[in-house]
């Protein structure tokens, strides 16, 4: 009997690091609503949350609080609001 199980990704429930539009990962991380993403990129550059990046639909410059509002992202809308996507400083 063929084992249906999915194949193991790496990536677990909450982590969708999916980019169907080929953008910045910061901008795919906003899409997503993926807080884990998100901490890690803004770990390694917090300047991200304030950056500009090419939109994958429109390819015109998007900022990432428009790409959280936009999407009905309140946890990340809320973290950017807050300050740098609730990073620790």
């Amino acid at each position: 009997m063929q084992d249906l199980a999915a194949p193991d990704t790496g990536i677990s429930d909450g982590d969708d690091r999916s980019n169907p539009l080929n953008e910045a990962p910061v901008l795919a991380a906003y899409r997503n609503n993926n807080l884990i993403w998100l901490r890690g990129l803004l770990t390694e550059d917090p300047d991200l949350a304030q950056r500009t990046a090419p939109s994958g639909a429109t390819k015109h410059p998007v900022s990432p609080l428009h790409i959280t509002a936009q999407g009905g992202h309140y946890e990340a809308t809320e973290c950017l609001i807050a300050g740098y996507c609730c990073l620790d400083r």
